[in-house]
């Protein structure tokens, strides 16, 4: 199950992939931080794959999912990965996010608890109050909102 399929965030396209045929492994959406796509995986996708059935998923602005004009939040990333999980069929995943894709992954535990099963974070941060919400304009610079 791999090539590049699109889910439908609003206005935008999602560029994601799906590997992993074993039925009975959970699935694991990884989420990337900012300015990297799926492509920034590739090093542990062996090892993932080995346990679980495996969403990779270019952040809106990256990869082959669609551009913005404008600023963009958190819960707008949030809410992109759950077009893909729609998209995709999926009603139940673990999550993985790394720094800005940490942020997204709490942010859509928060937010849509019944469609995570678990989650990991990998160096990020739950924002604080002087970087939460966070607010990235269309060059892919982050600022305090």
């Amino acid at each position: 199950m791999t090539g590049t399929r699109y889910a439908r965030s609003g206005a935008l396209r999602i560029a994601y992939e799906l590997r992993g045929a074993m039925h009975r492994r959970p699935w694991l959406v990884l989420i990337q931080g900012m300015g990297f796509d799926r492509s920034g995986w590739e090093p542990v996708l062996r090892k993932l794959g080995r346990r679980f059935r495996l969403v990779l998923m270019d952040n809106r602005g990256t990869g082959r999912s669609d551009r913005l004009s404008g600023s963009f939040t958190v819960a707008d990333m949030a809410g992109d990965v759950i077009a893909v999980l729609d998209a995709a069929g999926i009603a139940r995943a673990h999550v993985l996010g790394a720094s800005l894709g940490g942020m997204v992954a709490q942010e859509l535990a928060i937010t849509n608890p019944e469609r995570v099963d678990g989650l990991v974070l990998a160096y990020t941060t739950p924002g604080w109050p002087t970087g939460y919400p966070f607010l990235l304009g269309s060059d892919g610079a982050g600022t305090d909102g």
